[in-house]
């Protein structure tokens, strides 16, 4: 194993370590090519002699071996083909070797030719200079390829792979299909086939890759195939290209990526470890939060951690990053039987230390949630269970505040009641002056947290995020969905903007507030400067291959009920502060009145029974004077 690649990190105080591995695996190197010399013309004396060397052959062989070998050895250095990385050799290298071989024979043959009696015995017969030059030379390089193709081989077999059709087969293709398979940093991508329009290709293969068919052949190569994936291998490509390959994967919901511009790779200054799908955090318009804490481990590793919702975008991401600290065991709490399924199934595949418990229920039956968390025994209650939809809860208020306000106050007091260590309740920026019903929910449930907090021993906490990318329901896979439709994207207003995050912030975020909490705090993440959302849209288009109004059109259609055209952090009242953690803000709750939530939540479990959703805008609205709610009944008139 050469130099470079070593199989474990050192650190910086090892460095003589290094050096001192380094220059074993040098001589290791050079003792490899003097065998290799040595036997090429030890081989070469033989093949010269059919195998029955005589004894004065024999002698001239051991007289003329030293001399030989090392002049190989010192054309070898002096041409650089000995500062040739092994496992990088490839046919730009090969001039070394020419080079090295000409010196080498040049210098054999004029020692051979040269009139100086001295000189008898290394005068090497002509014939075997030749096949001593061919076998010898031979031997380094392929001593060197057969060391590439190892590495290749064992880095394809320690990744998982998949299969991918390459869109051109001309020297950007080239270099992909071999970067492909040997880059680890490509993600184990196999190259399966190539299109290409020009008809002087079809038929023919580069590097065992087949050229099968034209651009118009795409579909039908990638179904023949079962291909995972498209790459657009075209050093300069146009729009209108992009654009089909775009459509035809669209069809067969699999991802297309693009390869760097190939002058670029010849300079350097990208490499195709960049060669990767547009992730939703590439979205942001600033770095993605990364929260680690060892308090975080002290509240999670080794406890039963219970999270609701666990179906959900956030519930599932909350699940993966729980588990992966180490729980001794956790509960996925759902109501929909085939997302329960699925992330249960997940989680399992992950192979968890901890007892995964699946537990389908609703939220807001009491007797059922208190059953099941008297049967856990949480330490940890992470509450991700919720409407969120703003303008369905516009049409439906009594579910909102069934399940955001009732199933909050049942898993908290429940919670408390059985001692559970923490309680978590994931809320939204919308809670924040409202003008929704599905806001002002959340905000009674931040109310309801409040209430509870301090009168037990369990550690109530609120966090509060802005808008999830790439979470069900959320712009962009409707955004995504619409550009695989042909459009248009819809905008509601071209003035309309959010604060974002990723769905592992949001997780992160959560996790953290859980460990940090002391009782009754909101915590809100930093998300960095607003996006417009007809921003975000044009970027999802240019990100997709087309450009905006030209091959997909934006419409706007006008705000929808209940929705903000600026979303809020928190309110004044509030007093947000950083944490140690400058990422996060933390604020305290204003104190509502207790006689008063209380008589709030009798009176809103009675108009929600009764499905008055003029009542329920009117009442919300009496008791959040911050609130901003259309009181009039508008639900079902989007049927008309």
């Amino acid at each position: 194993m050469p130099p470079d690649s070593l199989p474990f990190e050192l650190s910086a105080p090892s460095s003589l370590l290094r050096r001192l591995l380094s220059a074993s695996y040098r001589r290791l190197q050079l003792l490899a090519d003097t065998v290799i010399c040595v036997a090429g013309l030890v081989l070469a004396y033989f093949l010269r002699f059919d195998f029955n060397l005589s004894e004065a052959e024999y002698a001239r062989l051991v007289a003329q071996l030293p001399f030989v070998v090392l002049v190989q050895l010192m054309a070898m250095h002096l041409s650089g083909a000995r500062a040739r990385i092994w496992r990088y050799v490839s046919l730009q290298d090969m001039p070394a070797y020419f080079r090295a071989a000409f010196c080498a024979t040049s210098l054999v043959l004029a020692v051979r030719f040269a009139p100086i009696a001295a000189l008898d015995a290394l005068r090497v017969p002509l014939s075997i200079i030749v096949i001593d030059a061919g076998l010898a030379f031979g031997g380094l390089v392929a001593a060197r390829v057969s060391r590439r193709a190892l590495d290749s081989r064992q880095s394809t077999h320690t990744r998982p792979t998949r299969g991918a059709v390459l869109v051109g087969a001309g020297r950007a293709g080239a270099l992909a299909v071999r970067e492909l398979r040997e880059n680890v940093e490509s993600g184990g991508v196999v190259p399966l086939a190539f299109v290409d329009d020009d008809p002087l290709k079809q038929g023919n293969s580069i590097a065992d890759v087949r050229v099968r068919g034209r651009l118009d052949d795409l579909a039908r190569v990638v179904e023949e195939c079962g291909a995972d994936e498209v790459i657009l291998t075209i050093a300069e490509i146009r729009p209108a290209v992009r654009r089909r390959v775009a459509q035809i994967c669209a069809k067969f919901d699999i991802p297309v990526r693009e390869v760097p511009g190939f002058f670029e790779l010849l300079q350097g200054r990208v490499s195709f470890s960049r060669l990767r799908a547009v992730s939703p955090e590439d979205l942001l318009n600033r770095e993605p939060v990364r929260l680690e804490d060892a308090r975080l481990r002290r509240v999670i590793q080794g406890r039963r951690i219970l999270i609701t919702g666990a179906g959900g975008s956030i519930g599932a991401e909350l699940a993966r990053q729980a588990v992966a600290i180490g729980p001794s065991a956790i509960g996925l709490l759902e109501r929909a039987e085939p997302s329960l399924f699925a992330i249960e199934s997940e989680i399992l595949r992950l192979g968890p230390a901890a007892q995964v418990v699946p537990l389908l229920g609703d939220v807001s039956n009491e007797e059922r949630m208190r059953w099941l968390l008297s049967e856990f025994k949480p330490d940890v209650v992470v509450h991700a269970a919720a409407h969120k939809h703003v303008p369905m809860m516009e049409l439906h208020p009594g579910e909102a505040i069934c399940n955001n306000v009732g199933g909050t106050l049942t898993m908290g007091r429940i919670s408390a009641e059985l001692g559970v260590g923490r309680f978590v309740l994931v809320s939204t920026d919308k809670a924040v002056n409202p003008t929704s019903v599905m806001g002002a929910s959340k905000r009674l449930a931040e109310i309801a947290v409040e209430h509870l907090s301090g009168k037990t021993k369990t550690v109530f906490s609120t966090v509060r995020f802005g808008n999830v990318l790439d979470s069900a329901g959320s712009v962009i896979p409707i955004f995504r969905r619409q550009i695989r439709d042909g459009g248009p994207v819809t905008v509601t207003d071209p003035e309309m903007k959010r604060y974002f995050m990723s769905i592992p912030e949001a997780a992160q975020l959560v996790l953290q507030a859980g460990a940090i909490a002391d009782g009754g705090e909101v915590f809100v993440l930093d998300m960095g400067e607003p996006v417009k959302i007809i921003d975000l849209a044009r970027k999802m288009i240019e990100l997709a291959g087309f450009e905006p109004e030209i091959d997909i059109p934006i419409k706007i259609t006008g705000r929808r009920c209940g929705e903000k055209l600026f979303e809020e952090f928190g309110q004044d009242t509030e007093n947000l502060d950083k944490t140690r953690h400058p990422k996060i803000f933390v604020g305290q709750l204003v104190p509502f009145p207790e006689d008063q939530f209380v008589n709030c939540v009798a009176e809103l479990n009675r108009l929600s029974k009764l499905s008055d959703g003029e009542a329920i805008r009117q009442y919300l609205q009496e008791m959040l004077p911050e609130a901003q709610l259309d009181v009039e009944l508008r639900a079902l008139e989007h049927a008309d």
